[in-house]
């Protein structure tokens, strides 16, 4: 009989081949590699994988079959046993790991969103721009304005401002067009200092989680002493996994927020262009008209 890793009791058969022994159930298709462990009155069943255990049972039945060799012997099943998974390596960070978690998946949600909404802000296209200034040199206000209808997003307010105050003066045109420009600013450039501050408390928060595991590490050496290893691993787990969620989540952050910040600033500078060639568009009606 030999225990299976679902915790069941099944009777089974067994075959030795060198230092290794292989089992496989009489009752369900169970079969692997058998392994004793300290205090267990049964053998362990440890499972290579599905690609092998056809080859056991035939090992087992026959005496033949393709069988995985543990040249190791029994180290190589310790370490895949000893290997997390994701939610249990995350769960090694405690606290701290989990708020660093959840700060780098709210800095995630708005990355994605900032994206979208950066993409999709629309700046007017130079050849729209100069069709709305024709129109103007040609003193045709009206086509002009509809030429400007016709620009999306927010480079066809900005036309259609420049055209409403063209007769004012250059300083007071620039003005008016450059407030407009600032009230688009804060929309582009918001949620950014959220990703830069992610960016400069992520390290932060693993550095406190380094200092909590440590200080966890060494109560556990005053209680058990230093002989016992496992034992410690708890604390010492803690801290290098928030050390390592931390960077995680700040070079991604950092990396993410480079990026929109340019990409807005490339929107508003888009912006301002066509504000300054839209002056310097009026100016030049005016100095024609003059002339």
């Amino acid at each position: 009989m030999a225990l299976t890793p679902e915790g069941n009791i099944e009777q089974g058969r067994f075959a030795a081949f060198g230092p290794t022994v292989y089992y496989a159930s009489e009752q369900t298709e169970v079969a692997g590699l058998a392994v004793t462990k300290l205090n267990a009155a049964e053998a362990s069943i440890a499972l290579p994988g599905e690609a092998y255990s056809d080859g056991i049972r035939q090992l087992v039945e026959s005496g033949e079959g393709s069988i995985p060799a543990d040249a190791t012997l029994g180290k190589a099943l310790k370490i895949v046993e000893g290997n997390d998974s994701i939610g249990e390596h995350l769960a090694k960070g405690g606290s701290v790991g989990t708020v660093i978690i959840a700060l780098g998946f709210v800095c995630l949600l708005l990355g994605i969103f900032k994206i979208k909404e950066i993409t999709t802000f629309k700046t007017p296209d130079p050849e729209k721009v100069q069709a709305v200034l024709s129109s103007m040199e040609s003193g045709n206000t009206v086509d002009a304005q509809k030429a400007a209808q016709g620009v999306e997003g927010m480079g066809g307010e900005l036309l259609l401002t420049g055209i409403e105050h063209a007769d004012e003066k250059r300083g007071t045109l620039e003005e008016i067009l450059y407030e407009k420009i600032l009230a688009v600013r804060p929309k582009l450039e918001r949620f950014l200092s959220f990703m830069a501050l992610t960016a400069a408390a992520a390290p932060l928060l693993g550095l406190l989680g380094t200092v909590t595991g440590m200080i966890k590490t060494f109560n556990l050496i005053t209680i058990f002493g230093t002989g016992d290893a496992k034992s410690l691993s708890s604390g010492i787990s803690e801290a290098l996994v928030t050390t390592e969620l931390g960077l995680i989540v700040a070079i991604p952050s950092l990396i993410l927020h480079g990026l929109l910040s340019r990409m807005a600033k490339q929107k508003i500078g888009d912006l301002e262009q066509t504000a300054v060639g839209f002056m310097n568009g009026v100016a030049a009606s005016k100095s024609n008209n003059a002339g």
